[in-house]
């Protein structure tokens, strides 16, 4: 159950009805599909470096427009949130796809990242601001979708990071 309390802010809001999103999905039988949601989210098999939520009959792949039933993603969206931005689709605005070892790209992602149009190696995007009942985006971009250059920022010594270098 979700407290009822009045949220302070619109973004609490959001993020309360799309907590309450999730727990329907899982509620429903689709919980394989809602640890995450990206707008393509359940993914045919095969094409899915990053192990996202992939199709079953309870959730049939998405389609133009987006399917709400087993997406957090398109059940915000249906209940009237605006997606802030920027385009969610756009690989160029793929976020996550980070070796967890910081050691740049996961190698596993960046030949699927590369064909996808993603030149730094992401796959996927994850994370995202919600409106809705008011307020209006002006503009919205990236910070921290590329990776950071130069060598005072911190010394790559671990295994995996020399590696990745290469």
């Amino acid at each position: 159950m979700i407290p009822s309390y009045r949220p302070r802010t619109a973004a609490t809001a959001a993020w309360q009805f799309a907590c309450a999103a999730l727990m329907l999905l899982t509620l429903s039988g689709c919980a394989s599909s809602t640890r995450l949601s990206n707008p393509r989210d359940p993914r045919d098999p095969g094409r899915n470096p990053g192990d996202q939520p992939e199709v079953s009959d309870a959730c049939p792949a998405q389609t133009d427009g987006g399917d709400a039933r087993c997406s957090a993603y398109w059940t915000m969206r249906d209940a009237g949130f605006a997606d802030a931005g920027p385009d969610a689709t756009d690989s160029r605005n793929f976020t996550w796809g980070a070796s967890a070892l910081l050691a740049g790209p996961d190698l596993a992602r960046v030949e699927a990242a590369l064909q996808a149009g993603n030149p730094t190696g992401f796959t996927d995007r994850l994370d995202y601001a919600f409106l809705r009942n008011g307020p209006q985006v002006v503009d919205a971009h990236l910070v921290g979708n590329t990776w950071p250059d130069g060598y005072d920022l911190w010394h790559c010594t671990t295994a995996d990071q020399v590696q990745n270098a290469a």
